[in-house]
């Protein structure tokens, strides 16, 4: 069988989540191809990663424990989530060969899969595509809920220390002025008075 007959699918089988507050629908619902967003890691437990955009918006995405420890994630983080190279639309179609995405920028998308795609996608599920410069000879196509994260997806933003401006204190030495020398004042010699004389 050749190696990589049409599509290799990744994540094939659901992962259980396991903090049942989250819905499966809403894991990677905010992962959209062609963008970078910036946010602030809420949480992260186990493999759910929650983010909160700048515009007030929580969006939850699955990462792998190995990444968020290798990437040094925590609460707090502010984090770039790049899905610019990424693919992210909805089947419209499907044969027995090909697949058509609609893609979330409008344009449609065509490929081809294998059997086994039938068992895991329908037309109407949203589907992350993986293009061939991830991969060296395949592109993968994911239920965008199966997604996780990679390490070309996501980067901490570094965290900028504001400098406070260095006050400096010069410390200035005065020089004490020379004594003032007085010139000698000339002392004139005692006149000398006639002592009077007894004779």
């Amino acid at each position: 069988m050749n190696r990589c007959s049409g599509i290799l699918f990744g994540c094939v089988l659901a992962i259980a989540i396991s903090t049942p507050a989250i819905a499966q629908s809403e894991i990677n619902a905010g992962l959209e191809g062609g963008r970078e967003v910036t946010a602030q890691v809420s949480s992260v437990s186990g493999s759910t990663l929650t983010l909160q955009t700048s515009g007030g918006q929580t969006q939850v995405f699955r990462i792998s424990p190995a990444l968020v420890s290798a990437l040094g994630i925590t609460p707090g983080s502010t984090v770039v989530l790049d899905s610019s190279r990424l693919l992210t639309g909805t089947i419209i179609a499907m044969n027995r060969q090909t697949i058509r995405i609609r893609l979330d920028n409008g344009e449609l998308y065509n490929t081809v899969f294998s059997r086994e795609g039938h068992q895991i996608f329908t037309p109407g599920d949203r589907v992350v595509v993986r293009p061939y410069e991830f991969t060296p000879r395949c592109q993968r196509v994911y239920l965008l809920e199966n997604y996780e994260l990679r390490a070309g997806d996501i980067r901490v933003q570094p965290v900028v220390v504001a400098r406070t401006p260095e006050v400096r204190t010069q410390q200035r030495t005065f020089q004490a002025p020379p004594p003032v020398v007085s010139p000698p004042v000339a002392v004139p010699p005692p006149v000398a008075e006639p002592i009077p004389a007894l004779w």
